[in-house]
């Protein structure tokens, strides 16, 4: 970590969320839980810039201008989360999936969350999107290291991501590149350790590391957590505003408990 000032974009006015800062350094994402388009920079020794777009059918045009607009000014690629308002068949969802890939020329990261969605991405789905050149990545938020398994023995042309911070080394350890999870916004230098431990095989200290900031997942649990994600960053001195309502930020006493937790795991 050489920087870490520039972690998420402030978002104090409704006309904030149309500005990116540039990082400096290395950064952790913050996911699609941020409140704006973020540019950060992914646990895999290169600069990678991460845009979201997260639209219905309706708006597709409108998301795939996105996307040509996030290519154009340096994306790597385009991080894109399984519909969740309709309910979509599974012929529905590759179609979706297909469509995206289709019409942007730039990688496309699959996003899956079956916490928020009504349908999830099955294995035959995701081997059949796996065969597609523009896609070579998931980012897996289901807990289940079964399925991750499941993914990295049918798809091995897939990169597979744990979005879930509570399973990093884990998944890891079975096969996975890294991970994508809020936490790691407010824990940045132990988050980079907590990989470099991984890709070292030094599964022991790893081991050790993550269950000290398991503290902090469970901190995330008991509030919202773009909530937690802002009151940490200002409590280390990065004014980034308050959470986009409906979300509302931590009250006084639970920002001491975020502090609290924050201070445990020495960040």
């Amino acid at each position: 970590m050489t920087d870490t000032e520039r972690l998420l974009t402030p978002a104090r006015r409704p006309e904030d969320v149309d500005a990116a800062l540039r990082p400096r350094g290395t950064l952790i994402q913050v996911g699609v839980t941020g409140d704006v388009t973020i540019p950060l920079n992914a646990l895999v020794g290169k600069e990678i810039t991460w845009r979201g777009s997260q639209r219905f059918h309706q708006e597709f045009a409108e998301a795939v201008r996105l996307m040509r607009f996030a290519k154009k000014v340096g994306a790597d690629c385009t991080l894109q989360v399984v519909p969740y308002y309709n309910k979509p068949t599974q012929e529905g969802i590759y179609q979706h999936f297909k469509a995206i890939a289709e019409a942007v020329d730039i990688p496309v990261v699959l996003y899956t969350n079956p916490q928020f969605q009504r349908s999830d991405l099955s294995l035959d789905v995701i081997a059949r999107l796996s065969t597609h050149p523009r896609i070579g990545y998931i980012k897996d938020a289901s807990t289940n290291t079964g399925r991750l398994l499941s993914i990295m023995n049918r798809c091995p042309d897939i990169s597979v991501f744990s979005a879930s911070a509570h399973i990093p080394a884990a998944v890891m350890l079975i096969g996975g590149v890294g991970w994508m999870a809020g936490p790691a916004c407010i824990v940045p230098r132990q988050s980079v350790r907590l990989y470099d431990l991984c890709r070292a095989g030094r599964w022991d200290e790893a081991m050790t590391l993550q269950r000290k900031l398991w503290t902090i997942n469970e901190v995330f649990a008991r509030f919202n957590l773009a909530a937690c994600i802002k009151a940490g960053l200002a409590s280390q001195g990065y004014e980034v505003g308050d959470p986009v309502p409906p979300q509302p930020a931590l009250t006084p006493d639970e920002r001491k408990i975020v502090e609290k937790t924050l201070a445990e795991v020495g960040s």
